[in-house]
């Protein structure tokens, strides 16, 4: 037999919470958490906030890197045909 951490009552381990080793008499004493409409307005309006904030950053960061890699791929072609002419001439003579 174990006794109830908070009424120092013997009970069995049947009887006993789970998690807090509290017995049945006192885990029913204790009031029931409950979100009113309040509070579920507020994180819903929370969870909105951060889906439309990252929402709207994703596609100017990756606009930006995009026209980054043209870019470099663009200045890579050149210089890659510059060297195949440089190469050509080389052969030619």
């Amino acid at each position: 037999m174990a006794q109830c951490p908070k009424c120092q009552r013997t009970t069995t381990v049947w009887n006993r919470d789970v998690l807090s080793g509290v017995c049945w008499r006192c885990r029913n004493q204790a009031p029931a958490v409950r979100l009113g409409l309040g509070s579920l307005f507020a994180i819903f309006v929370v969870f909105q906030f951060a889906i439309w904030n990252s929402s709207t950053r994703v596609p100017h960061a990756t606009a930006t890197q995009v026209g980054n890699l043209r870019d470099q791929v663009t200045s890579l072609e050149h210089r890659i045909k510059k060297l195949q002419s440089s190469v050509d001439k080389l052969l030619e003579s």
